[in-house]
């Protein structure tokens, strides 16, 4: 399948169903890089139902290269979250998060991530799960109701029952409109189930942390002018009106 077949298919279903799947979005060796490159335990934070390790481009930029410089990824974003009206910095759509997720003894409840349930063609976020070890009802895989992103309605703890599983391998990628009714099982074996989300957005929506400032030189060395913007810099929210008065910025207020 060319690249172009295997967009329309991919809009199609995530349109349609509320997710897709890409199956060896990147190579098991190299999902198996990324796995060794996770920080140490320091860095990692436990909650009720997962580990989490936040801001994984500021550890290794690979981490945040693997999603931006695939081809496909990029047309699908581009398609789902560009603002054609904002023509300052192409593509607009921002990078809102960047972590590692593996399920623990508890159950992540059924949830949606778009901020409010609403009914529209138009996705303002959109969710990237790469797995880098076997995700399955053993590990405590992904689950999600199918269609629910057009439901309008807050995600109903009932609805786990209709879920279905998302088993994946290293390198597999699920993408998911953050409308979608979706959680994650219990991790019942004696592993571990890590996996990074990235989580795109439209321009005008703020980002977990400020990216753009936090972002070490070891991170800037290596982007272009696209993965900065993505990043945030070009509409990072003016000091006052003395500074800028267009929250929609341009190329011009990355650093050199």
């Amino acid at each position: 399948m060319n690249i172009d077949s295997e967009l329309e298919t991919h809009l199609s279903t995530l349109r349609s169903q509320g997710f897709t799947c890409i199956s060896n979005f990147t190579s098991k060796s190299h999902a198996f890089k990324l796995l060794e490159s996770l920080p140490s335990s320091e860095r990692v934070h436990d909650s009720s139902h997962s580990q989490f390790i936040y801001n994984l481009q500021n550890y290794n930029p690979s981490f945040y290269t693997t999603f931006t410089r695939s081809k496909l990824l990029s047309r699908i974003l581009y398609d789902c979250l560009h603002d054609i009206w904002y023509q300052k910095v192409e593509p607009n759509y921002i990078l809102r998060g960047l972590v590692a997720r593996s399920s623990s003894s508890t159950p992540l409840k059924m949830h949606l991530d778009s901020f409010i349930p609403y009914k529209s063609k138009h996705i303002i976020n959109l969710i990237c799960i790469l797995s880098l070890e076997p995700s399955n009802r053993s590990t405590g895989c992904t689950v999600v109701v199918p269609y629910t992103h057009l439901s309008g309605e807050w995600a109903s703890q009932s609805s786990l029952e209709s879920a279905i599983d998302i088993n994946c391998q290293p390198g597999d990628l699920l993408l998911l409109d953050t409308r979608t009714w979706h959680g994650a099982r219990v991790n019942i074996s004696t592993s571990t189930r890590w996996s990074i989300t990235a989580t795109f957005s439209r321009w005008w929506i703020k980002q977990s942390y400020d990216m753009a400032m936090s972002a070490p030189d070891s991170l800037l060395r290596v982007l272009d002018q696209k993965e900065k913007s993505i990043l945030g810099f070009c509409n990072r929210t003016p000091l006052d009106e003395y500074e800028r008065i267009n929250i929609q910025g341009g190329y011009e207020l990355i650093p050199d």
